[in-house]
């Protein structure tokens, strides 16, 4: 078991993430705080990774097409097996092997991001630690090299800066019943010109500025 405590930021969480693949490790890297999670590694690659901030393999598998009796079973309990069900539910025709592939790939970039690329608004790292156990990883589960993992959540996090509202936004409810109208700006100049069509779209802007 290794413990890490000097300069606990996620850029150093990584930084101990690509030493461990670099050197082909295999074992659980724990990481201590909000959000906090674990890293399987299986031979310096990603088999498997989990997060407080991100939905699990057991809650996705939950949002799939409504399941067997068995499989409802097996989901219900707080302590659901991940290799249990992903067997069951590739075993039962609820996933394919290159869906769960698929899916376990989105859980791993999801768990990186909030474990290992910094966020608008820092995020605690209480601690983080690795041990050295032999992999009990589900043969059926991919195993993922680092690069390609970092570099898609990188990518990630890129879009959810651009289009993602702020850490500090708060949700405004409103009513989707309403009436609506998206105006191109060709549209919008349009409306203020001449001629038949022009006077449609006063009309709809009039409407539009009634609804506000």
């Amino acid at each position: 078991m290794v413990a890490v405590h000097d300069e606990l930021t996620r850029p150093r969480v990584l930084a101990v993430v690509e030493e461990l693949a670099a050197n082909g490790a295999t074992g659980v890297l724990e990481v201590m705080g909000d959000p906090s999670g674990a890293l399987y590694l299986d031979g310096g690659r990603i088999a498997f990774a989990e997060a407080s901030w991100v939905p699990g393999l057991v809650d996705r598998v939950r949002g799939l097409r409504p399941a067997s009796a068995e499989l409802q079973e097996l989901l219900a309990g707080w302590d659901a097996d991940d290799a249990a069900v992903a067997a069951l539910a590739v075993e039962r025709g609820y996933l394919t092997p290159t869906g769960l592939h698929e899916l376990i790939r989105s859980i791993v970039i999801d768990a990186f991001l909030v474990l290992l690329i910094p966020l608008p608004e820092n995020s605690r790292v209480a601690d983080i630690r690795f041990t050295s156990v032999r992999s009990n990883a589900n043969s059926m589960f991919p195993r993922l090299d680092i690069p390609s993992v970092r570099l898609a959540a990188l990518s990630r996090a890129d879009r959810m800066a651009k289009y993602g509202p702020a850490p500090a936004t708060v949700p405004a409810p409103d009513d989707l019943r309403r009436p609506a109208a998206v105006l191109t700006r060709e549209q919008w100049h349009r409306g203020h010109g001449h001629g038949p069509r022009a006077e449609i779209l006063r009309q709809v802007l009039d409407a539009l500025r009634q609804l506000s």
